[in-house]
């Protein structure tokens, strides 16, 4: 059973979703974020938030330099500081050069706290990336054009976390992912609450799939986003 909490289009921003937050965070709880351009101004909108001693880490490695504002980072530090809490960094860019690099990192001593805190999550919250043809994502610039020619090929229709996926709920695994710093997003069903965030009629076909696929146990949407999913999904 799917949680589907849905805000009207001029209640859908950084402000509801940081509340979210707020009703759902314990003490001492870890919590980890994705890329999304609503996450990315939630917290600083918040009155009194509460003091958790929770630990905040990022699930996705960063953009380009050309995207450093948007780092998930950023996010990260403000959650940490605004939840009086301790912050967990991936320093290292999502896409790497070759499996061989991305391999060394993820396997390092530095990083060796990251995984932990990614096999005990309690909270993820994650943007929802659509089509190929969306602009707005903040890192498929490190995508090469060969990358977008086999994704394309392979009819992606989404991504969560830097990883993409069909209309079927396939991840679509190859050299990409092969270099790609991310929270595998099969363990997010694992997650007791995993909260993905976005609107946008183009994007109802990634939300669908990533349903199906139990990445998602609670859904941020506005009711129109919401109602072509269920459109979709008969």
């Amino acid at each position: 059973m799917v949680n589907t909490i849905l805000r009207e289009a001029d209640l859908f921003c950084p402000n509801s979703v940081g509340l979210i937050l707020q009703s759902t965070i314990k003490p001492n709880n870890i919590v980890g974020f994705a890329w999304g351009s609503i996450l990315s101004g939630m917290i600083g909108q918040l009155q009194h938030p509460i003091q958790t001693d929770a630990t905040f880490v990022s699930l996705v490695g960063g953009p380009s330099p050309s995207n450093a504002a948007y780092h998930v980072n950023g996010i990260v530090y403000d959650a940490a500081r605004t939840f009086g809490g301790h912050s967990l960094f991936v320093d290292a860019a999502a896409v790497q050069e070759s499996k061989y690099i991305r391999d060394g990192i993820l396997t390092s001593n530095y990083f060796r706290q990251i995984r932990d805190c990614w096999n005990h999550l309690d909270i993820a919250l994650l943007g929802i990336g659509g089509p190929l043809s969306n602009t707005s994502s903040r890192w498929r610039d490190l995508l090469t054009d060969t990358d977008r020619e086999l994704l394309k090929e392979r009819q992606a229709i989404g991504d969560c976390c830097c990883t993409f996926f069909d209309k079927h709920g396939k991840i679509l695994t190859g050299d990409l992912l092969d270099c790609t710093i991310a929270i595998p997003l099969p363990q997010l069903a694992h997650v007791p609450n995993s909260i993905g965030i976005a609107r946008s009629l183009t994007k109802a076909p990634a939300i669908l799939a990533l349903l199906k696929m139990g990445v998602l146990n609670t859904l941020v949407t506005d009711a129109e986003t919401a109602q072509r999913v269920l459109d979709l999904g008969d």
